[in-house]
């Protein structure tokens, strides 16, 4: 009797805006494959490769005890964003994005509450990576599938001070919707994961790329900031050596 494989899906991922903002954005990247070691290996890959940039970028900033502080996309110049996209390397990693229309939702009256459009918006991350793979062959709807979600500690948007438990929500919210109306027959229990992404290279990893992505809609908005110039060349460099995927947030109004 042939042994059901089954199939990983990894995600890492971060946001950035918040109720009073024009967009709210959630992006970061995933990994895929048969094999759970290969994709520890190449997490592993993609995690010393972002320490390495950090590493030197830090170095050149000449500054007492920053090795010890993690580095904040904002702080960034024109000169070190252009070192850090254009050294991220390619492990197989592909790029993920979905911008909800804060003004959209205002539009409507509704009350905009970030954490319930958070934890739709990597509902439909997932979703949609689902059937990118289904397209591309990769899986059917009957295949066994592992799906693992890792992101940023939270904090709770009243109050940024303090830590939030809202990922136990996430967790449950994924889990529920994905058995409610998910095609694909057999996927295991998601499981969430929450890290503080100063301890964790990957969930930094994400926090660039939503950094680079609200620098752009800020342009487009015409609403940027001084550290936004240059964004758009930044975001075709990064894309230019990584795939990515942009998706958009049809979840109703």
């Amino acid at each position: 009797m042939k042994k059901n494989i089954t199939k990983h899906i990894k995600l890492y991922l971060d946001e950035t805006g918040s109720s009073a903002s024009i967009s709210f954005i959630v992006g970061g990247f995933y990994l895929y494959g048969y094999n759970q070691k290969d994709i520890l290996i190449r997490e592993e890959k993609i995690g010393k490769n972002i320490l390495s940039i950090e590493s030197i970028i830090k170095s050149n900033k000449h500054i007492k005890n920053e090795i010890d502080k993690e580095i904040k996309y904002r702080d960034l110049n024109f000169k070190n964003k252009l070192f850090l996209f254009n050294n991220i390397k390619n492990n197989g990693q592909i790029n993920v994005s979905m911008i909800s229309d804060l003004e959209k939702i205002r539009s409507t009256n509704k009350q905009i509450i970030i954490e319930y459009i958070y934890n739709i918006s990597v509902f439909l991350i997932i979703k949609k990576i689902l059937f990118h793979l289904l397209e591309i062959k990769y899986l059917k709807i009957t295949d066994l599938i592992s799906i693992e979600v890792n992101i940023d500690q939270r904090r709770k948007h009243i109050n940024w001070t303090a830590k939030s438990n809202s990922f136990k929500e996430l967790n449950i919210y994924l889990n529920t919707r994905m058995y409610e109306n998910s095609q694909f027959l057999n996927i295991q229990k998601i499981n969430v994961y929450q890290y503080d992404s100063k301890l964790e290279s990957t969930i930094r990893y994400a926090d660039y790329y939503v950094g680079l992505l609200g620098s752009v809609d800020r342009v487009h908005n015409n609403r940027s900031k001084t550290y936004d110039l240059n964004s758009e060349n930044l975001l075709k460099l990064f894309n230019s050596h990584i795939k990515h995927l942009k998706f958009s947030n049809d979840f109703d109004l």
